[in-house]
C-alpha cells in the first residue's frame, strides 16, 4: 500500500497523522506497526492526559518498556509551569537524546488534549525525536504545533485527510470484499457519495451487502438514516458546541462554502474564520480544488445536516435558500441561483432569474435555458407568464411550435408593470408579435420598437433590436436597419448572447450582399459562421440566414464544396421550420439561396427556390416594395441563366473567377496571362470555359452576364 511505503521510506523522526473520524488512521498505523522491526509502544491519549504529570508518566512508561528510565525523571511539581518548562522538559529531551535502543512511540487520540501544558510536553517529545526514538502523533484535528517549520526542516512526515482518502479503485475493492455486488449501478453511487471516506464506505457495505435490491439500496444510502446517521451524530456532530452545529446546519444549504457567501446567506459575520477553524477540526469539511477559502461538507454529512434543517426549521430552510439564490445571482452563478430558488419553492424568484437570460450562453454547446426550464413542471411553467414566454423562446430557437406558450403568457399576464429587470411581459409579447409579423412590416417595426421601449439591457432587448433592424430593411430603410442590427450585435456580445449576435451579423452580411459589397459580405458571413461554430449553434433554425449568406459568398469565390454544404444545411433547417415562423427570415433565406444556386450554375434549383419564396411571400403581409424588388432582381438573374441541373454546367472554379474579374479590363489574354503568371493559351482556355458555363459566346456577353448574376460589380 502506498501510504505504508511512504512511512517506511521516510527518514524524518516524526510522523503526524491528522484526519477526521473514520479515515482509518489507527488502522493504517497498526498495519505499519505490525511490520515495524523496532519495538512499538502505544499510548492511547485520554482526557486525563491533559494533566502534564499524567502525560509525562505515560511517555516515560512507554520509554521504560524498551530501555530502563531513571524513576526520578518524573519527580517534582509538574503542575508548576516554571518547573515544567525549566526542569522536567529539558530532562525529557536529554533522556531521548541519550537512548541507545531504537523504538517507536505512538500517541493516538491527540484530539483529547486541550491543555497548553500537555501540548508543551508533546512538543518537547517531538522536538527531541530521532531515528532511534521515532515518534508518531495521530488525531482527528490538526495539532497546535509548528508543523510547517518541522516540514521545512525535514523532521516531519505529515499525512492528512487527502492522503487517507480511498481511491475509486480501493473503494470498489473494499465494497467488493464486503460482499457488495460488483456492478456499476451499485458501486458507482456509493463510491461517489462516500467520497473516499473509509468509515462511510464500510457502513455502506454493511447496509447494502445483504439487501435483495442492491442497486436501489445504493441509491437510497444516505447520511441521514440508519447506521450512518448514528455514526455521524456520535463522532462528528454531537460533540460540537451548539453554536457550531447551528452554523453547519444552516450553511449546509450551500454547495461550496466561502466566508462571504455564508455571511450573506446566514446573516452573520466572521464565517471565513469559522470555516478555517472547522477545516482544521474533526468536521468532514474539505477544501475545494486549490482555493484555500472554498470548502464543502462531505456528501454524507450534508445529507444529515440538510435533513435536520428540513425537519427542525423548515421555515428557516426556505429563507436560507432564498438568500442563497440572491447571493449566487449577485456572483453571476445563475445555475446555482435558480436551483436555490426552486429549493425555496419560489417560482417567482426563479422566473425573475431566468427571464433576462433566456439566450445567454457563455460555454460552447450549452443551453442553460433548457436546464433551467427543465426544473419546472408544466403547470408551473403555465402559471407564470414570464416562464411561459421563456418556454416560447426555447421553442423559437429550436423551430418548434410556440403559439401555445404565447397564448398562455397572454392569458396569465394581468399587468404591464415592468419587473426588476426592466422588461415587461407585454414587451415580450410585443417581440414575439414582431417575430411572427402577421400584420405586415409596418406593424412588425412598431411591435419591435415597443419591445425595445419596454426592455432593459437584456436578452429581450438584443432580439428586439435585431427584429427592429430587419423590419427597417423590409421597409426600405437601410440606415435604420444598420442601426438596429449593430445595436443588437453590440448588446448581444456584451451580454453573452451569441445566437442573437450571429443573427445580427448575418443580416448585415445580407445587406452587404444586396449592395454587392463583397469584401464586407465575406467578413460578416465569416464572423457569423465563426459564432455558429464557436458556440455550436448549427441546429438552431434561426441560423438559416447565416448559412445562406455563407453559401452565397462561398459560391462567388468559387468554393463549390463549401457553398453546397451551406446550401444543404439551410435546406435541413428550412425543412424543420414551421411555416408561420419568422416569415421574413424564410423569405430572405430563400432569396439568398437563389443567388447561391445561380452562382453554382444550377438554374433549376434557383427557379424552384424562387417559386418557394413567392409562395412564402403570398402567405404573409410582407410584400413591401423592398422585398418585391429583391425578388425581381434575383428573378432577372435567373432568367439569364439557362435551365440547368446539378448534372449540367458546373460552377466557376477559382481560376476561372480570377480570369473573369479581369475580363472587363482592356487587357488582352496575353496581358492577363502576364499579370496572373499564366500562358496566353491557359487564359484563353479558362475564358472559353467561363463563356460556356455562363451560356454566352463572347467576352462582352460574359461580362454582362457576370454582372447580372452578381459575379462582378457594376
Amino acid at each position: 500500500m502506498e501510504l505504508l511505503a511512504r512511512i517506511r521510506n521516510s527518514t524524518a523522526p516524526v510522523l503526524i497523522v491528522d484526519a477526521p473520524a473514520g479515515y482509518g488512521k489507527s488502522t493504517l498505523l497498526r498495519q505499519w506497526a505490525a511490520t515495524e522491526p523496532r519495538p512499538v509502544e502505544w499510548i492511547q491519549l485520554a482526557e486525563s492526559h491533559n494533566d502534564p504529570a499524567a502525560l509525562l508518566e505515560s511517555i516515560l512508561g512507554a520509554l521504560n518498556a524498551v530501555e530502563d528510565v531513571e524513576p526520578t525523571l518524573s519527580a517534582g511539581p509538574l503542575d508548576d509551569r516554571t518547573f515544567l518548562d525549566g526542569v522536567a522538559l529539558p530532562r525529557l529531551t536529554r533522556l531521548l537524546r541519550s537512548r541507545a535502543r531504537p523504538m517507536v512511540a505512538v500517541l493516538d487520540g491527540a484530539e483529547s488534549l486541550s491543555s497548553p501544558d500537555a501540548w508543551k510536553v508533546v512538543s518537547a517529545l517531538l522536538e527531541a525525536a530521532s531515528p532511534e526514538t521515532f515518534v508518531v502523533l495521530a488525531g482527528r484535528a490538526r495539532p497546535p504545533l509548528p508543523l510547517g517549520r518541522w516540514v521545512t526542516r525535514r523532521r516531519l512526515l505529515w499525512l492528512r485527510r487527502d492522503d487517507l482518502l480511498l481511491s475509486p479503485f480501493e473503494a470498489a475493492a473494499l465494497l467488493d470484499a464486503a460482499g457488495v455486488p460488483h456492478r456499476p449501478e451499485v458501486l458507482e453511487p456509493l463510491v461517489e457519495h462516500c467520497a473516499g471516506w473509509a468509515a462511510g464506505l464500510a457502513t455502506a457495505a454493511a447496509v447494502v451487502a445483504g439487501t435483495p435490491d442492491a442497486a436501489a439500496a445504493a441509491l437510497d444510502f444516505s447520511g441521514a438514516s440508519g447506521p450512518m446517521c448514528q455514526y455521524l451524530r456520535a463522532n462528528i456532530v454531537d460533540p460540537l458546541p451548539s453554536s457550531v452545529r447551528r452554523f453547519m446546519t444552516a450553511s449546509s444549504v450551500l454547495g461550496v462554502l466561502t466566508g462571504d457567501r455564508c455571511d450573506a446567506v446566514l446573516a452573520v459575520t466572521g464565517s471565513g474564520i469559522r470555516l478555517a477553524e472547522l477545516s482544521r477540526s474533526n468536521v468532514l469539511l474539505e477544501a475545494v480544488g486549490h482555493q484555500p477559502d472554498h470548502f464543502r461538507y462531505l456528501p454524507l454529512l450534508t445529507d444529515l445536516l440538510r435533513h435536520d434543517l428540513a425537519v427542525l426549521e423548515p421555515q428557516q430552510e426556505s429563507a436560507l435558500h432564498r438568500r442563497a439564490s440572491r447571493s449566487y445571482a449577485e456572483e453571476g452563478a445563475i445555475d446555482e441561483a435558480v436551483k436555490h430558488a426552486r429549493a425555496a419553492g419560489d417560482a417567482a424568484l426563479a422566473a425573475e432569474l431566468v427571464w433576462p437570460r433566456v439566450a445567454q450562453q457563455r460555454t460552447p454547446g450549452e443551453r442553460p435555458l433548457d436546464r433551467w426550464l427543465d426544473t419546472f413542471t408544466t403547470p408551473e411553467l403555465q402559471a407564470s407568464p414570464r416562464l411561459a414566454l421563456a418556454s416560447a423562446w426555447r421553442a423559437l430557437e429550436s423551430g418548434r411550435p410556440l403559439e401555445h406558450w404565447l397564448s398562455v403568457a397572454a392569458r396569465t399576464s394581468t399587468t404591464d408593470s415592468p419587473d426588476v429587470t426592466g422588461t415587461s411581459v407585454r414587451g415580450g409579447l410585443s417581440l414575439f408579435r414582431a417575430v411572427f409579423a402577421q400584420h405586415g412590416a409596418d406593424r412588425m417595426a412598431d411591435d419591435a420598437d415597443r419591445a425595445i421601449e419596454l426592455s432593459g439591457d437584456d436578452t429581450w432587448r438584443c432580439m428586439a433590436c435585431h427584429v427592429a433592424g430587419v423590419a427597417r430593411l423590409l421597409l426600405g430603410d437601410p440606415a435604420g436597419a444598420r442601426r438596429g442590427l449593430r445595436e443588437g450585435e453590440q448588446l448581444s456580445r456584451l451580454l453573452d448572447v451569441p445566437s442573437v449576435e450571429a443573427q445580427c451579423v448575418a443580416y448585415q452580411a445580407v445587406m452587404a450582399i444586396e449592395d454587392e459589397q463583397w469584401a464586407s459580405a465575406e467578413a460578416l458571413s465569416n464572423r457569423a459562421a465563426f459564432l455558429i461554430e464557436r458556440f455550436r449553434l448549427p441546429d438552431e433554425v434561426s441560423m438559416m440566414t447565416a448559412f445562406a449568406a455563407v453559401a452565397v459568398v462561398s459560391a462567388r469565390r468559387g468554393e463549390r464544396q463549401e457553398a453546397e454544404h451551406a446550401v444543404r444545411r439551410v435546406r435541413q433547417l428550412l425543412a424543420r421550420t414551421p411555416s408561420a415562423f419568422a416569415p421574413w427570415m424564410q423569405i430572405d433565406t430563400r432569396i439568398l439561396l437563389v443567388r447561391a444556386q445561380l452562382l453554382l450554375g444550377d438554374g433549376e434549383a434557383a427557379r424552384l427556390l424562387l417559386t418557394e419564396a413567392d409562395a412564402a411571400l403570398r402567405r404573409t403581409a410582407l410584400a413591401t416594395p423592398a422585398v418585391e424588388g429583391k425578388l425581381r432582381h434575383v428573378r432577372r438573374m435567373a432568367e439569364h441563366l439557362p435551365l440547368t441541373t446539378p448534372g449540367g454546367p458546373t460552377g466557376l472554379t477559382a481560376a476561372e473567377l480570377r480570369v473573369l474579374r479581369l475580363l472587363p479590363t482592356h487587357l488582352s489574354f496575353r496581358e492577363i496571362g502576364d499579370l496572373v503568371f499564366l500562358s496566353r493559351n491557359t487564359v484563353k482556355t479558362q475564358a472559353i470555359a467561363t463563356y460556356r458555363k455562363l451560356g454566352v459566346n463572347s467576352r462582352a456577353e460574359a461580362v454582362s452576364a457576370a454582372r447580372t448574376r452578381g459575379l462582378l460589380g457594376e
